[in-house]
């Protein structure tokens, strides 16, 4: 009967210390999820504050993206090709009247030069608005098209200063008005448009539809 006794109080004992180890583990996880609940209430302003200067910062940045690419549109290529687009509509009207009207022909001529000395006037004024850093574009093509459209500028003023009646490429069919040029502004004005598109859908990853 001792025997007995000894053995029920040796299992009371061992599920008492049993208990007593889950209650300990119980109080040290619960200890150690209020310290972790103490450090994460005092670094959650510090993260918010350090993620929402990165945001702010691409934001920032963004912005500044969208608003020089914005100038490079308005002050530069806008303004030049809607003066080609003048100068292919003035060139249409010619080829399709000059027989009916030719008193016509150098006024046409004359506000043909004022669309190109107006174009070079703009592109030496905001050649820093050829390209923005952000973008990988090769522009030695364009560079050439514009040394080819200056060059044919050049002569035609000379022409008309001189009151010739010839064209540039009637006097070297190399210095005739290059259509490159008005290619590389088209393509250079498309790349631009779809770039801006994409900077103010950023925040999209990927998701914005651009023309």
């Amino acid at each position: 009967m001792g025997e007995g006794l000894d053995e029920r109080r040796f299992d009371f004992e061992r599920e008492k210390a049993r208990k007593d180890e889950e209650r300990e583990a119980k109080k040290g996880e619960q200890e150690r999820s209020a310290r972790f609940w103490q450090i994460m209430v005092l670094l959650l302003p510090l993260a918010s504050g350090v993620v929402g200067y990165f945001i702010q910062s691409a934001v920032a940045r963004n912005s500044a993206k969208v608003r020089f690419i914005d100038r490079q549109l308005s002050e530069l290529y806008y303004p030049v090709q809607l003066r080609l687009r003048k100068d292919n509509a003035l060139q249409k009207f010619w080829n399709d009247h000059s027989k009916d009207e030719p008193e016509i022909f150098e006024e046409m001529k004359a506000a043909q030069l004022r669309n190109h000395l107006e174009n070079i006037a703009t592109i030496e004024k905001h050649a820093d608005l050829l390209r923005n850093s952000d973008e990988r574009f090769d522009i030695r093509d364009l560079l050439e098209a514009l040394l080819l459209y200056q060059r044919h500028v050049t002569l035609f003023a000379a022409i008309q200063a001189a009151h010739n009646k010839r064209s540039p490429y009637d006097v070297d069919h190399e210095w005739g008005y290059p259509k490159s040029f008005e290619n590389q502004i088209d393509q250079r004005t498309q790349a631009l448009e779809l770039q801006r598109c994409a900077e103010k859908n950023w925040w999209r990853f990927g998701l914005g539809k651009c023309p």
